[in-house]
């Protein structure tokens, strides 16, 4: 069974912050979340700015979290883009667990 815990020493200090960066964009610029048995899809406004920025994001996460599935989507009309994340089991309880601190953090500001 394929281990769901992320590593973030994968990834350089420089990276790390920028991974910490992107997160935050991801958990507070969605336009919607659907769950999903397996994890997450989430929407984000259909611009080629907020495209970099979760194409950049993907690309670290990859390195960090090996066993999660991630597939981008987007249309060529203004429909959102979607971002679809899945993984083993223990994959959507860890990504509720981070969405839900972000919250709480959230309140706290």
């Amino acid at each position: 069974m394929q281990s769901v815990s992320c590593d973030l020493s994968a990834l350089s200090e420089t990276q790390r912050r920028r991974h910490s960066e992107l997160t935050r964009f991801m958990l507070s610029e969605h336009s919607n979340v659907e769950e999903l048995e397996d994890g997450y899809r989430i929407e984000f406004p259909n611009n080629a700015h907020d495209f970099s920025m979760i194409s950049e994001w993907v690309v670290l996460e990859r390195l960090c979290c090996p066993f999660l599935s991630i597939s981008l989507e987007t249309d060529q009309d203004k429909n959102p883009i979607r971002v679809t994340i899945i993984g083993p089991s223990g994959t959507k309880q860890l990504l509720k667990a981070v969405i839900e601190a972000d919250a709480s953090n959230q309140t706290h500001v």
